[in-house]
C-alpha cells in the first residue's frame, strides 16, 4: 500500500511537473509571439519615422531651393532698382549742372548790368559835385565862421563861470578855516577841562587809595596785635601747664615720700609688735621690699594667693573731705604693702 502511494505520489508530481512544464512553454511562447509582436511594431515605428524624416528632409530642401530663388529674384529686384536709382541720379546731376550753368550765365548778366548801373550813378554824382563845390566851398567858411563865434562866446561864459566858482571856493576855505579854527580851540577847551577832570578824579583816587592803604595796615596791626596776644598767651598757658604738671610731679614726689616715710613708721611698729609674739619676721621683710599685694585671709598664712596691684598716683587735696579721704588712702596703701586686709 505505501508503495502505490508512494508511486501514485510521484505519478501525481511527474504530473504536476509536465503541466508547469507545458505551462512554462506555453508562456515562454506567448512571450516570443509578444516580442515577435513588438519587434514588428518597432520596425514599423522606425520605418515610419525614417519615411516622416526623409519627408522632412525633401520638405526642408524644397523650402530652401525656394529661399534660393527668391534670393536670386530678390538680388535681381534689387539690381534693377539700383541701376534705375543710378539712372535718376545721372540724370538729375545732369540737369542741375545745366541749371547751374543757366544761373552762373544768368549772374554774370547781371553783374554787368550792376556795373553798368553803378558807373551810371557814379558819372551823375561826379557831375553834381562838381557843380556843387563852390557853395559847398561857401557854406563851409560861413559855417566856420559861426562855429568859432559860438566857441569864443562860450569860452567866455566859461571864463566868467570859472572866475565865480573860484571866488566862491575861496569864500568856502576860508569859511572852512575859521571853522576849524573854531573847533580846534572849543576841541582845546574840552581837552583842558578833561584834562582837569582826570586830575581832579585821579587826586581823589589816589586819596582813596592812600586811606584805603592806612586802614588796610592799621587792620593788618589790629591783627598781628592780635595774633601776638594769642600767640603770648598760648605760651602762657604752655608755660602754666609746665608750672602745674611740674607742680604736679613734685606733689607726687612729696606724697611719695610721706608715705614712704609713713610706711617706714608703720612697718616699723608692725615688726615691733610682732616681733614680740612670733620669731618669723620673714613674710613682713619680704613684702616689704615687693609690691603691693592683695591678700585674702590673715599676714602669715603660708598658703594665701596674692596679686600684685600697680601703686596709685598721690591725690593732693585742699579741702577737709578731700584730706581725710588722703589719710584714709595712706594708712589703707601702708596696711596693704604689709599684707592686712582689714
Amino acid at each position: 500500500m505505501k508503495r502505490l502511494q508512494t508511486a501514485d505520489d510521484q505519478l501525481a508530481q511527474i504530473k504536476e511537473h509536465e503541466h508547469l512544464a507545458n505551462i512554462r512553454k506555453l508562456e515562454e511562447k506567448k512571450e516570443r509571439e509578444e516580442l515577435l509582436e513588438l519587434t514588428k511594431l518597432y520596425h514599423l515605428e522606425m520605418q515610419e519615422k525614417e519615411q516622416a524624416q526623409r519627408e522632412q528632409k525633401v520638405k526642408r530642401r524644397q523650402a530652401h531651393l525656394a529661399y534660393v530663388a527668391d534670393q536670386v529674384t530678390l538680388k535681381a529686384i534689387e539690381k534693377q532698382k539700383q541701376e534705375e536709382e543710378d539712372e535718376r541720379i545721372r540724370i538729375h546731376f545732369k540737369a542741375k549742372q545745366a541749371m547751374d550753368k543757366l544761373k552762373k550765365t544768368k549772374e554774370e548778366e547781371l553783374h554787368r548790368l550792376m556795373e553798368e548801373q553803378r558807373e551810371r550813378i557814379t558819372n551823375r554824382l561826379l557831375a553834381r559835385m562838381k557843380k556843387k563845390v563852390g557853395d559847398e566851398d561857401e557854406r563851409i567858411a560861413r559855417e566856420i565862421a559861426e562855429k568859432e563865434e559860438e566857441q569864443a562866446k562860450e569860452e567866455q561864459a566859461k571864463e566868467e563861470k570859472l572866475q565865480a566858482d573860484l571866488k566862491s571856493i575861496a569864500e568856502h576855505r576860508v569859511n572852512v578855516i575859521k571853522m576849524k579854527e573854531e573847533e580846534e580851540k572849543k576841541e582845546r577847551l574840552e581837552g583842558q577841562k578833561l584834562l582837569i577832570g582826570l586830575m581832579e578824579a585821579d587826586r581823589i583816587y589816589q586819596e582813596l587809595e592812600k586811606d584805603k592803604i592806612h586802614r588796610n595796615y592799621c587792620a593788618n596791626l589790629k591783627l598781628q596785635e592780635a595774633h601776638v596776644a594769642q600767640i603770648a598767651e598760648k605760651i602762657a598757658r604752655g608755660e602754666n601747664e609746665k608750672q602745674e604738671d611740674a607742680e604736679y610731679v613734685r606733689q607726687k614726689e612729696v606724697i611719695a615720700l610721706c608715705r614712704e616715710q609713713e610706711f617706714q613708721k608703720y612697718a616699723k611698729k608692725i615688726i615691733d609688735e610682732q616681733s614680740k609674739t612670733t620669731q618669723n619676721l620673714y613674710p613682713l621683710l619680704k613684702r616689704l621690699h615687693e609690691g603691693i599685694p592683695t591678700c585674702s585671709g590673715p599676714a602669715n598664712s603660708e598658703d594665701q594667693h596674692c596679686e600684685k596691684q600697680p601703686i596709685q598716683p598721690p591725690y593732693v587735696g585742699e579741702t577737709a573731705q578731700e584730706m581725710k579721704l588722703l589719710n584714709e588712702q595712706k594708712y589703707d596703701h601702708t596696711k596693704a604693702r604689709l599684707g592686712f586686709t582689714w
